[in-house]
């Protein structure tokens, strides 16, 4: 371990020293690449009396400005290439879908959803990891998030990847039960796809983030950072404004519904980080979330599940008055016209 009183020796030119010992030979290839990207000589630090083993230098950043700015251009080029990577296949293959078999919208939907958690999965590891492995704050996490949702939007129209927005088109009498089943079952397929590609990616280690990802995979951390009653309510309340925006706004151009929905789940994930991430969105928070220890399945179920189901079913209520699948009797609003016309005279009233 470091301490103040070593680190104040250190020469001028370390931007930053940060010594993790505890971590141990565990993290001995992250010393070794972080390493091979200083320009430190180690052995005047034997010198200084700093344990310089490569257990203890896990996070030990001996560079300069200018090699940490390079450093954080590479990862976010990488990044961005698979952000790319991501989108122009999935962008192609739902081409080819529509082209081919525009019937089979469950084909559309499963693309739709690895793409969403594809992305997402990497935003995740931007913003558990990226702070402090590559120089990537808050700012970036949230820019990133935005433009993958705008992004997805533009690319993905007339599929969402969202299984309570297919329940909710069930629910509106717009799909059928089965088209309805196999649309849900596609995007949580496709949410299981984007997971063991995510892997692969990471398990290249382009970057020290993702080499940190690879090791902390089997210890990642939980979304669901509340209890379970507030975790519910959490996702209840994020998925009622979502829904209600995406009704109203159900009708409005493109160019208008994709920004604002982008710009709404940001928010929502920005405000609910701290709780459940707010995903609204049930396969993509089993891809994001469910394998992380800390919650058993059926806790993460309520929550993520059945969460953005009640929201959204409250949003219909509150936007439609009813729910067509199971009645059809407007609860809120009345059809009724509240202006009482005056009536007409008849000719016996006239004539007196």
């Amino acid at each position: 371990m470091c301490d103040s009183s070593t680190l104040a020796d250190f020469p001028h030119d370390l931007e930053l020293v940060s010594c993790v010992g505890f971590f141990g030979s565990r993290y001995e290839k992250v010393g070794n690449s972080l390493i091979r990207n200083s320009h430190v000589s180690l052995p005047r630090y034997h010198r200084m009396g700093v344990n310089t083993s490569l257990g203890n230098l896990f996070l030990s950043f001996l560079c300069n400005l200018t090699t940490c700015t390079l450093l954080v251009m590479s990862g976010l080029n990488i990044t961005l290439g698979y952000f790319i990577s991501v989108v122009v296949v999935s962008g192609f293959a739902k081409a080819l879908v529509t082209q081919w078999r525009p019937r089979w919208n469950f084909l559309s939907e499963f693309i739709a959803a690895f793409a969403l958690a594809a992305c997402r999965l990497e935003v995740q590891t931007i913003s558990e990891i990226g702070q402090w492995a590559g120089g990537l704050g808050q700012d970036v996490t949230l820019t990133m998030l935005f433009l993958a949702l705008t992004v997805h939007g533009v690319i993905m129209q007339g599929v969402t990847g969202n299984p309570s927005v297919t329940v909710m088109g069930y629910l509106q009498k717009e799909t059928g039960a089965v088209s309805s089943s196999l649309s849900i079952a596609g995007q949580f397929g496709g949410a299981q796809l984007a997971l063991i590609v995510a892997g692969w990616y990471w398990a290249m280690e382009l970057t020290d983030m993702h080499m940190i990802k690879v090791m902390m995979m089997t210890q990642c951390s939980s979304s669901l950072n509340v209890s379970l009653t507030q975790g519910t309510i959490t996702e209840v309340v994020s998925a009622l404004l979502f829904h209600l925006v995406d009704l109203s706004l159900h009708r409005r151009s493109q160019l208008l519904r994709i920004p604002i929905l982008a710009l709404l789940l940001t928010f929502l994930y920005y405000t609910g980080n701290t709780y459940t991430s707010a995903y609204v969105n049930p396969s993509l928070a089993y891809a994001l979330t469910f394998n992380c220890p800390g919650h058993t399945f059926w806790e993460y179920a309520v929550v993520y599940w059945l969460g953005p189901l009640i929201g959204m079913t409250l949003a219909m209520l509150l936007y439609m008055g009813n729910i067509p699948l199971l009645f059809t009797k407007n609860l809120l609003f009345s059809k009724k016209s509240h202006l009482r016309l005056p009536k007409r005279k008849t000719s016996e009233e006239k004539s007196s």
